[in-house]
């Protein structure tokens, strides 16, 4: 489960970057797409982490 969690939060930290960089470097590309695929990935790895992973 430790290794999901920490999956998870790194995709998360990937798509917090990935709004930085929208909005402070580069305010005039959408990278919302990027974004939002990075967070669903993040919970579909956490997701996986808890029904599939055995004790």
């Amino acid at each position: 489960m430790l290794w999901w969690s920490g999956v998870c939060f790194f995709l998360l930290s990937l798509s917090n970057i990935a709004l930085v960089i929208e909005d402070a470097m580069m305010p005039g590309v959408a990278l919302w797409p990027l974004r939002h695929g990075l967070s669903l990935a993040a919970i579909s790895a956490l997701v996986y982490g808890l029904i599939f992973e055995e004790r």
